[in-house]
């Protein structure tokens, strides 16, 4: 008889990699911009704003870790509910992740990879062509199994914080460290209260997509240990790299003209 058994070839790095590279994306190259924006052009509140965000994600991150810990199966955030409260609840988180949250997920993703690779080609038309390319590539690839997906995503995620890397490192290096980085926190006539709540909703999308990797959970050689360290140790890594490559932003150029950056 044909076992259907889910494969248990998952460790604790390929978790790990999981979490940071569901949530390390376009946010962190875009979001600079609306958030020094919603300022005024004002760096202070932009700052605490990231910080606050690292904070509150990772908050909820020791919570979904408890959970994994007690609930280490397959499903993520549609099996938590249902097992806590109860079936229909699960059915219809299930549903919105299937119809909503994940197609829309990809295909904005996707969207800015086209848009940002037919900019770097020189050639507009290629924007739709590569978007749907790289959703066929992705689909392509969860389709090798569990164990040569994982060594995929630690691959990918390790290429994508090399350049984050580089950014950081050339950005102190070249910078000037002219520009302030505290002080205002926000440009007259802005109220700090007024705007805090837009800011963290801007920022909250560049933290957004690690309680998926509980859908791995079932793939896991130990889930139960595993799980909530990949969960909080990655997103304290992301928002150490979001916190210095915004440091890494200010120092080369000041708030009020990456404001204007698109």
């Amino acid at each position: 008889m044909e076992n259907k058994q889910l494969q248990k070839n998952l460790g604790a790095a390929a978790a790990l990699s999981t979490v940071v590279g569901m949530v390390i994306g376009g946010g962190v190259f875009f979001k600079p911009q609306a958030v020094y924006e919603i300022t005024g052009g004002a760096p202070g509140l932009g700052m605490i704003a990231w910080v606050l965000a690292g904070i509150m994600t990772i908050t909820a991150g020791l919570t979904a870790a408890e959970v994994s810990a007690a609930i280490p199966k397959t499903g993520g955030m549609m099996v938590y509910i249902e097992e806590i409260y109860g079936k229909k609840l699960g059915f219809l988180t299930g549903w919105m992740q299937s119809v909503l949250f994940f197609p829309a997920t990809i295909a904005a993703i996707s969207v800015m990879f086209g848009q940002q690779a037919a900019i770097l080609l020189g050639n507009q038309s290629l924007v739709i062509p590569m978007t749907v390319g790289v959703i066929l590539l992705i689909g392509v690839l969860n389709t090798f199994g569990s164990k040569t997906s994982g060594a995929i995503q630690t691959v990918s995620t390790v290429c994508k914080l090399i350049p984050l890397v580089l950014i950081i490192v050339f950005g102190f290096i070249r910078g000037g460290g002219n520009n302030p980085i505290v002080q205002p926190l926000v440009a007259e006539g802005i109220s700090p209260t007024g705007v805090i709540g837009q800011l963290l909703v801007a920022i909250l999308f560049a933290y957004d997509g690690w309680i998926n990797v509980g859908a791995i959970a079932g793939e896991m050689k130990d889930p139960g240990k595993d799980l909530p360290k990949a969960i909080v140790g990655g997103l304290s890594l992301v928002m150490a790299v979001y916190v210095v490559i915004n440091l890494a932003y200010l120092w080369v150029l000041p708030a009020n003209e990456l404001a204007q950056y698109a």
